[in-house]
């Protein structure tokens, strides 16, 4: 019916916006899928988007970063060292 015999758009416009807010996110990120894409696969895709950014971004920004007490590095600096993050944890 939208675009037939509703024009809904302003309504789109203005729920995509407060979306944008409430994710503290610019309008501009959301702004070229905004028509023709149900809004659920937009949001899919942009938290992929911004999952994947946000690992990058966390993955190069390395201040402030430290060895746990007790914990050490053998063989290796930390400027040409690859990382790998383990946990475990009991079942």
């Amino acid at each position: 019916m939208d675009g037939t015999l509703v024009d809904s758009a302003a309504s789109v416009l203005r729920a995509w916006r407060w979306t944008a807010e409430q994710l503290g996110l610019p309008f501009s990120a959301f702004q070229p899928y905004l028509h023709g894409i149900p809004a659920d696969q937009v949001l899919a895709q942009r938290r992929a988007e911004l999952a994947t950014t946000m690992l990058a971004r966390q993955a190069m920004d390395t201040d402030g970063v430290v060895a746990v007490p007790g914990g050490r590095v053998t063989g290796c600096s930390t400027v040409t060292c690859s990382w790998t993050r383990t946990s475990t944890c009991p079942t």
